[in-house]
């Protein structure tokens, strides 16, 4: 009898932590994605208003800064970066395109060292297009 309960008691701590896991990984997938759509509010927010202060000038005007990361680790958490990043270029939207140095907007990135809880990565901008959509392919290596 006394083993009857405590196999009932062992089963339903053991359901109670498997339940409590997939409950805590499925928070915190739930955190991730709220954080990532925080960060597209924010970006969209920011090219709006730049978008209204250079609207109807007829000129060419940087519309949208999109970043693509190259990245081998699959450990890395891009969105740190994308955010960051997208902080620094987004004071570019609005912007003529002819009044910006492609020089300075690379060097914004390139060869920048970030230094994260699991480790520090240097960043390396491997091509930049300079239009009214600026695009920037970065590279993540870890620094050992």
């Amino acid at each position: 009898m006394l083993g009857f309960y405590a196999g009932i008691i062992t089963g339903v701590l053991t359901g109670l932590a498997i339940m409590a896991t997939i409950v805590s990984y499925r928070l915190e997938s739930f955190h991730r994605m709220n954080a990532y759509l925080e960060s597209v509010i924010a970006e969209k927010d920011t090219r709006l208003e730049q978008l209204e202060k250079s609207v109807n000038k007829g000129r060419y005007i940087v519309k949208s800064v999109d970043i693509v990361f190259l990245c081998d680790d699959e450990g890395t958490d891009i969105l740190l970066f994308e955010t960051e990043l997208k902080k620094k270029y987004n004071s570019l939207l609005g912007k003529e395109v002819k009044a910006l140095d492609a020089e300075m907007i690379l060097e914004v990135a390139d060869r920048r060292i970030f230094r994260l809880d699991n480790g520090q990565y240097q960043l390396f901008v491997k091509k930049l297009i300079l239009a009214e959509n600026l695009k920037i392919w970065i590279e993540i290596q870890p620094l050992e």
